[in-house]
């Protein structure tokens, strides 16, 4: 008679689930709490505002650019410690963020926290599915599609959460009420950390004897050519709309990025199958597909969060509580749509329930044609319903999809190399949402006679008042150098700039996420889940590999018979 070993459910993988997700709704939230505060954190430090938006970046390049790395490392060191130490740094920093002596050194501790929430985010997914056993596959699916769901979610909730601090905490030691909104990190990290040590087993041990962690030695090499990379990337692609996208600043960074990426991918493909990030996933059209839907859609979303909120800011003159009250529109119907779709999914696939989330954004982000600058607020609320609405459809789906079909020695890596792809994806969509943004709007200014015939410094000024939330502003600021029919002129021009720039990159977006909907339709397919020795998408012996790895297949199969051999009696 064959017998198995098989890997059992935690006593309470609930309660892993809770304090796993909890961690990752802190880490997203860090990435968007502090955008309502940068103007405070300026005035503060007396620096101008583009050197503030890289308490912004520095937090979002260091978060980017390791996420792959941290998956690669868990699967050789085991997720908890990895996801404890995170935590540690996460909370430390935290509290540094709240007494940084300069701006500078704010920046670096932000990117400090960076590194933390990429420790803790990259082990978060694996870390799940390791507290459900493989026969609780249908309840693992829905943890991991939950905590993603809410996680991102978190994000939209971040301004409303900055925006509340703000105004409703006190003066801290003569800063302001900006301190706080990283002071808040440190008991809720001492809770994480708690939770974890109790609720969260270190399943190493028993994965490392299963033979469901990754065997050998970890390739530390590659994995410093993929932070390198993705720094790289990230950076000039963050840098592009300050310095200019023909800046050597820019152009250098892009190039190295490409370059040691290139190493990188030379590198693994001489290893075979002994490499760390073993490139056989991208032939799988599910796991591919998964990489390209988490990029465009942060692209198509968060990418262009920033420029939804200075149009609020700007024209819809809204407070920051207010704005993030909005924004919540786009999270509640998130989550409460990602609750209910799991069913969907068994009935109709998740191919087709992730096209009709891509769809539904697409129309919500279409509707942005309407804003323009004699409507108010009111016009983005249909938007962003829609955008949440849709999202609840696609997110639950995506990092399950990512493990499922991929061997359990290789979910670390395989979860690094998706959740990279989204804050790249961010990234990428502040800087060209941006850009198209900028073109516009300078464009407009260049063709109005009042004003070129402002003086270059304050000429400039105007540009980013119009390009960064202040558009109301511009009249009071050239008020000594026109005369008020001029300066109202100009305000209105700046006003109706501002209004059609925004309606055309809800557009832009919404056309590209059309085409998304067939990749969705075409590219996700049930047969390519892992099925290991049977049919529940996990692999669960010794050997498992990626589909298509025949040597591994042979392995697997060679020690299946061995075994049925001695325990046939």
């Amino acid at each position: 008679m064959t017998t198995t070993n098989t890997p059992k459910s935690t006593p309470k993988p609930v309660w892993a689930a809770v304090f796993v997700g909890l961690s990752t709704i802190i880490m997203t939230l860090d990435n968007t709490i502090v955008n309502v505060a940068l103007s405070s954190i300026a005035n503060y430090f007396n620096a101008p505002l583009s050197s503030a938006q890289w308490v912004i970046n520095a937090y979002t390049l260091a978060f980017a650019s390791l996420l792959l790395g941290v998956g690669a490392i868990s699967d050789f060191w085991g997720r908890r410690p990895l996801f404890l130490i995170g935590h540690a740094f996460f909370m430390l920093s935290s509290f540094a963020c709240a007494f940084a002596p300069t701006a500078d050194s704010l920046v670096v501790f932000r990117g400090i926290q960076g590194f933390g929430a990429a420790m803790v985010f990259g082990t978060c997914i694996p870390l799940i599915a390791d507290a459900y056993a493989k026969e609780d596959s249908a309840r693992r699916n829905r943890a991991i599609g939950l905590s993603m769901t809410v996680s991102v979610a978190a994000m939209a909730f971040g301004p409303l959460v900055g925006g509340i601090i703000l105004q409703t905490a006190g003066d801290f030691l003569g800063r302001g009420a900006w301190p706080w909104l990283f002071l808040i990190n440190v008991p809720l990290g001492l809770i994480c950390i708690l939770g974890t040590l109790a609720a969260v087993p270190n399943t190493y041990k028993t994965l490392r004897t299963e033979g469901t962690t990754a065997q050998g030695k970890a390739d530390y090499l590659t994995i410093v050519y993929t932070v390198i990379s993705l720094f790289a990337i990230n950076y000039a692609i963050l840098y592009g709309p300050q310095r200019g996208w023909g800046s050597w600043q820019t152009i250098l960074p892009f190039i190295l990025g490409i370059i040691v990426m290139g190493i990188m991918i030379w590198r693994q493909k001489r290893k075979g199958d002994d490499a760390l990030l073993n490139l056989n996933m991208f032939k799988i059209p599910s796991y591919s597909t998964v990489i390209v839907l988490g990029f465009v859609s942060k692209l198509m979303s968060f990418g262009l969060f920033s420029y939804s909120i200075y149009w609020m800011f700007g024209v819809g003159q809204r407070t920051p509580i207010q704005i993030g009250a909005i924004i919540m529109l786009v999270a509640v119907p998130m989550i409460a749509v990602a609750g209910m779709v799991g069913p969907l999914g068994k009935k109709i696939g998740a191919n087709n329930v992730v096209a009709i989330g891509m769809a539904i954004t697409a129309i919500g982000l279409l509707t942005g044609l309407s804003i323009n600058y004699t409507t108010n607020w009111v016009a983005i609320v249909p938007v962003f319903l829609l955008m949440g609405i849709g999202g609840g459809f696609v997110t639950p789906f995506m990092m399950d999809i990512a493990v499922s079909v991929v061997p359990p020695q290789k979910a670390g890596v395989a979860t690094g190399m998706a959740n990279a792809a989204m804050p790249l994806g961010t990234a990428a969509g502040v800087a060209i949402n941006g850009a198209i943004l900028a073109s516009h709007i300078n464009n407009g200014l260049d063709k109005n006679s009042i004003f070129t015939s402002l003086p270059a410094d304050t000429a400039s000024t105007v540009r980013d008042m119009v390009s960064t939330g202040a558009a109301d502003k511009v009249g009071a600021k050239v008020a000594g150098l026109l005369t008020a029919d001029q300066a109202t002129a100009l305000n209105d021009l700046a006003i109706k700039l501002s209004s059609q720039g925004t309606a055309i990159i809800f557009v832009a977006c919404g056309v590209a996420t059309l085409l998304t909907v067939f990749l969705a339709k075409w590219g996700i397919r049930d047969s390519d889940r892992w099925h290991g020795d049977d049919t529940d998408g996990v692999a669960d012996a010794p050997g498992d590999a990626m589909p298509g790895d025949a040597a591994a297949d042979k392995t697997a199969s060679a020690e299946v018979a061995a075994e049925e051999s001695a325990n046939t009696p």
